[in-house]
């Protein structure tokens, strides 16, 4: 509990959703849902639960991307040699 493949899922669908405007990818996230239930793998509020999660860091990630790479990236490069 949760389920990480509804959730990993659910981050893919919501990243593609929102870099290519493709809101038809949403459609997947019931066919791993069900999956997941019928291969006894996860309940059913398994699945709903991931699928916030991965909902939730997807809209984290999208939003907060450049405020949470570019100081890791001018830590790894040195400050000179980013572009801004």
């Amino acid at each position: 509990m949760p389920s990480g493949d509804a959730a990993a899922a659910a981050l893919f669908c919501f990243l593609f959703c929102s870099m290519l405007n493709m809101p038809a990818v949403y459609l997947l996230l019931p066919l791993v849902m069900l999956g997941r239930v019928y291969y006894h793998c996860h309940w059913l509020g398994d699945t709903f639960i991931g699928v916030a999660v991965g909902t939730l860091w997807g809209a984290i990630a999208f939003t907060q991307f450049d405020a949470l790479f570019s100081p890791l990236a001018r830590f790894i490069t040195g400050p000179s040699s980013f572009v801004t």
